[in-house]
């Protein structure tokens, strides 16, 4: 007999057992682990855990009002169930890290000097530590929103100043076309994370399906709306991107094949590329997020303003995209005021009869 929830989830295998029984596992290479009947209550949080490779444990009961019990409940709550899967891992890594061993600390005497406690210890890992404090402060909000506690102790913190992502110049860009040839993989990962501005996981998953009539459709995995229609992007296909992928067999339906034929990961897709960067004889700098800063700049020397921006990097509000632009209208505001001083000169220059002194 067949059992009577169907599930089709990618890596979830469904089989019989030596008794007859339908039994439920999660495979993907050599990981390999169990899982309850899709309509078990611990179905979600178990699939999501073996996602990304992580040991899920049935949270324990805690007392009233300790760190423990106040985070289950966050991971019970809308406001962290509403997260992409990506994000809930990286939240619940580095929450449960904090938690561990301060399990049973009432989180009601958590003071300002303790938060930088707990951040000082990370200092080696600058921004590592900045992340786990945002998750903190995220986490802390909710329990001052359920009022286990009065006020936020992390909601004026310093984050340490670490490095930042730098756009690839254009020699850089030249370098790498130069060694790349169009219709290699890398050479097409570069195109489409330079001319379609998006990060690295979104560009590796892009398939012919998200293609319509000169637009390829995105949903952006890093966003915490979970709302596919508000986060969705349609972004008009760069000739340079249409180039590359006239090159593909015509029944090739994913962009980005690995060598065993799997459709690569965000992780692989930015190995690949790294690696393809210091072969072309580029430096460390040269990160793939850098070419989603090399197609902001771009598209800011072009003239683009924000908002046209935005609507290719998918960024909420103006903030970031001000951050990744600054140095381009800087440089294209310095070109029109020497055109200005120049033009201003000529002019003088004619109303004085060409004359000097």
């Amino acid at each position: 007999m067949e059992p009577m929830t169907e599930i089709n989830l990618q890596y979830v295998n469904k089989y019989k057992d030596r008794h007859g029984k339908w039994r439920y596992a999660f495979r993907r290479g050599k990981f390999k682990t169990p899982l309850p009947a899709p309509d078990h209550p611990e179905f979600s949080a178990k699939y999501d855990a073996a996602l990304y490779g992580r040991k899920w444990e049935k949270p324990k009961e805690h007392g009233f009002g300790t760190f423990a019990r106040i985070l289950n409940q966050y991971y019970a709550s809308p406001k962290f169930s509403n997260l992409k899967p990506k994000s809930k891992l990286e939240y619940s890594r580095r929450l449960d890290a904090l938690c561990k061993g301060n399990e049973k600390a009432i989180l009601a005497d958590l003071t300002p000097e303790m938060v930088e406690i707990m951040q000082a210890k990370m200092k080696d890992t600058p921004a590592l530590a900045n992340a786990t404090m945002r998750y903190f402060r995220t986490f802390l909000n909710y329990a001052v929103k359920i009022k286990a506690i009065p006020t936020n102790p992390a909601s004026n913190i310093d984050m340490y100043k670490t490095g930042d992502w730098r756009a690839w110049t254009l020699e850089e860009c030249d370098t790498f076309e130069a060694h790349w040839a169009p219709g290699t993989l890398e050479r097409r990962l570069y195109t489409f994370l330079r001319y379609a501005g998006q990060r690295v996981g979104d560009t590796a998953k892009m398939t012919r399906h998200d293609r319509k009539r000169g637009y390829i459709k995105v949903v952006p995995e890093k966003t915490e709306t979970g709302n596919s229609d508000n986060d969705k992007l349609e972004i008009f296909e760069h000739p340079d991107i249409t180039a590359e992928i006239n090159l593909l067999p015509i029944d090739q339906i994913a962009f980005f094949i690995g060598e065993r034929g799997k459709i690569l990961s965000s992780e692989r897709a930015g190995k690949i590329l790294k690696a393809a960067a210091r072969t072309a004889g580029l430096p460390e700098a040269c990160k793939p997020h850098g070419l989603r800063k090399r197609s902001a700049t771009d598209f800011a020397e072009a003239g683009c303003s924000d908002r046209l921006i935005m609507s290719i990097t998918g960024h909420k509000t103006s903030t970031m995209v001000t951050h990744y632009t600054k140095a381009a209208s800087q440089k294209t505001r310095s070109k029109a005021a020497v055109v200005r001083l120049v033009s201003h000169g000529a002019k003088s220059l004619k109303n004085n009869g060409g004359k000097n002194g």
